[in-house]
C-alpha cells in the first residue's frame, strides 16, 4: 500500500538522518565516566591523581587506627563484663 506523500516522507527522513549525522561528525565525544586509566595531556592532572591516593592513604590508615582502638576497648569491656 502506497501513501500519496511516501516519496516526500523517505526524502525528508533521509535529509534529517544526513543533517543528524553531520552534525554528530562535528562535536567532540567526551567519556560520560573518565576512569582511572583516563590519561589527558596535561600535566595537572597527574598531580591531582597524586593527590587524591595520598588523601585516600591517609583516611584508611587513620580508619583502621580507629577499628584497632574500639576493638581494645570493645574487648576490654566484654572481658570486664564477664569478670564481674
Amino acid at each position: 500500500m502506497s501513501y500519496w506523500n511516501s516519496l516526500y516522507t523517505h526524502r525528508k527522513q533521509k535529509g534529517m538522518t544526513q543533517k543528524a549525522i553531520s552534525k554528530s561528525k562535528k562535536k567532540e565525544i567526551k567519556p560520560l565516566y573518565r576512569g582511572y586509566d583516563y590519561q589527558p595531556k596535561s600535566e595537572s592532572f597527574q598531580s591531582r591523581r597524586e593527590e587524591e591516593l595520598r588523601r585516600d592513604k591517609f583516611a584508611w590508615r587513620v580508619g583502621y587506627f580507629t577499628m584497632v582502638i574500639i576493638t581494645i576497648v570493645g574487648s576490654y569491656a566484654i572481658y570486664w563484663a564477664a569478670t564481674l
